[in-house]
């Protein structure tokens, strides 16, 4: 370890082995003080090691300690990035090319397969009231795990061609795994977080980069397995990667304390403490299983009035269940979510379409569609994570939120200028113009807006019920996604866009307009109102420790 990186008045080197015992993630997790980033007169090397990440990756390990980084890999590069987002760029082909489903339809399938991201809460009260074996967080984690790998396997194994709404369930099977996993390892993070708010957004930012590396690595294979082999391949293929992180969580490496044997069972009086939160993730729950029923088999008017009531209901349950910022914040993510109208069953449909739907292209393949798009996801998402670190992460909330939106909305004004073929007109070929929009800009802006939201819900968290609460928020603003669909469903239909020859777009570029940018810039002022005029060091729950003062209740 170099010394002169250290304040040696206020730190202490730790031994840090590689004994994998039984308490190693505990010793690991124990609070330490952060590195003091100084630079010694005449020594290039802190400003060299500032340059390539060794001093974050040193306050990481010191802050938070080699296991808890391990598991976070494996969550979110090997789980979420890899075996995921190869699931997630399957569907379209899947549905598109192998089931034959028209867009519309395949809109719907993708609602109810994220469905489990918008029953967070659920899965939150039940892992902080019923402990298994002791944790309340490790063995649901392996539970999981077992679960979207069987799903994963029938994906790949089973021709659904004849029944595409089992393809749909599988996929709701599979996410419900993703979902379960994330939002345990969120709750974790939250309470590290929590824990050491001096660390700023360093553990983000480890997680943000672990997720886009292993999406980078996924997307070059999606594609081209797609084209030239099969969708279902790439099941496969996601299978060892949906099904690694039982690895760390056998090893011990998840940061959590086994409970004393008096305290392993139903945490009936928990519950009851909290029964307003716990009521409030039931009543999201239910409402996410009302969603799938009606996408599965309601008309599109049935669709758009459920996605509206359904919206109007939660708000309401948030005002009665929670604290006031904490439900101005939650309101604001969900709509924020819900006002960017889902419409991937026309604009997908769009630029994969082929001579027969669309004389004059644009005909992306899955190659570039999905392998060379997602790459520069991939690589824009990686960009705007190192961006936050160094332009957001410790500044206002607000003028994150704003500012993303606003560059968000002018990304979406590419697809319509490639709709409208106007990019044609003046010598720029689709796949350029698609690149600069969607693919670099949006997903670097989509990223800027989401890490603050992330910082937010994190430090929103009160004591005691942090899994359930940061579940319920994340909750909200996937909800919102599952709501912006719903309506997306009902225009696409209403506005006449047919996506199977012979085919019709003709309204898309206002469907874009409307849903894409008109809808989002009116949630700008809204930042104003429900978002704390804070930055995103300050410490949201309550007073420091050693006031004397008690949080408020939750």
């Amino acid at each position: 370890r170099d010394r002169s990186m250290v304040d040696r008045d206020t730190i202490e080197p730790r031994d840090v082995g590689f004994d994998f015992g039984t308490d190693f993630a505990d010793k690991m997790s124990e609070k330490t003080p952060l590195y003091k980033r100084t630079r010694p007169k005449g020594n290039w090397k802190p400003v060299f090691y500032q340059f390539i990440g060794i001093n974050f990756v040193k306050r990481l390990r010191t802050v938070f300690g080699l296991p808890t980084m391990f598991m976070m890999v494996s969550g979110y590069m090997g789980l979420k990035g890899l075996g995921y987002q190869l699931v997630d760029l399957a569907m379209l082909p899947y549905f598109n090319d192998l089931l034959d489903v028209i867009g519309p339809t395949y809109q719907r399938y993708t609602t109810v397969a994220y469905l489990p991201w918008s029953m967070k809460g659920l899965l939150g009260a039940l892992s902080d009231t019923i402990p298994l074996g002791g944790y309340h967080k490790r063995w649901y984690i392996l539970i999981y795990a077992l679960f979207g790998a069987a799903a994963v396997v029938l994906l790949a194994a089973l021709d659904l061609k004849a029944a595409p709404v089992f393809a749909a369930l599988f996929l709701l099977c599979a996410n419900i795994q993703v979902a379960g996993t994330d939002l345990l390892l969120e709750g974790k993070y939250a309470e590290l977080l929590t824990a050491h708010p001096e660390s700023g957004t360093d553990l983000i930012t480890w997680v943000y980069a672990s997720f886009w590396i292993g999406s980078l690595i996924a997307a070059g294979f999606a594609g081209p397995i797609a084209d030239h082999v099969s969708p279902r391949a790439l099941f496969w293929m996601a299978l060892p990667f949906m099904a690694q992180i039982i690895i760390p969580i056998l090893l011990g490496w998840f940061p959590e304390k086994q409970l004393p044997k008096e305290e392993r069972r139903i945490k009936v009086g928990h519950a009851l403490a909290h029964k307003k939160i716990f009521g409030l993730a039931l009543v999201m729950a239910c409402g996410a299983v009302g969603m799938g029923l009606v996408n599965l088999f309601g008309s599109k008017l049935t669709v758009l009035l459920y996605a509206l009531g359904s919206s109007v209901a939660l708000i309401i349950a948030s005002y009665l269940a929670l604290p006031l910022i904490l439900t101005k914040a939650t309101v604001y993510i969900f709509l924020a979510t819900a006002s960017y109208i889902g419409m991937r069953g026309a604009i997908d449909y769009f630029y994969k379409g082929d001579t027969a739907c669309i004389p004059h292209g644009p005909y992306f393949d899955n190659t570039y569609y999905a392998t060379v798009g997602k790459i520069v996801n991939s690589l824009f998402g990686v960009l705007g994570t190192f961006l936050f670190q160094r332009v957001y992460s410790r500044g206002s909330y607000r003028v994150a939120l704003w500012s993303t939106t606003v560059l968000r909305v002018v990304a979406s004004l590419f697809d319509i200028v490639i709709v409208k073929r106007w990019n044609v007109d003046i010598g720029i070929p689709d796949k350029m113009a698609w690149v600069m929009g969607d693919a670099m800009i949006y997903q670097l802006c989509l990223t800027l807006d989401t890490m603050p939201i992330i910082m937010l819900t994190s430090k929103l968290c009160p004591p005691g019920v942090e899994a359930t609460v940061y579940a319920i928020i994340a909750g909200f603003q996937n909800f919102g996604s599952n709501v912006a669909s719903s309506i997306g469903v009902y225009l696409i239909e209403a506005m006449g866009i047919v996506t199977k020859a012979p085919c019709n777009f003709d309204n898309l570029p206002w469907l874009i307009l409307i849903g894409h940018v008109g809808l989002p810039l009116l949630t700008i002022p809204l930042v104003f109102f429900l978002i704390p005029n804070a930055k995103m060091t300050d410490n949201l729950v309550g007073p420091p420790k050693d006031s004397g003062e008690t949080l408020p209740d939750a």
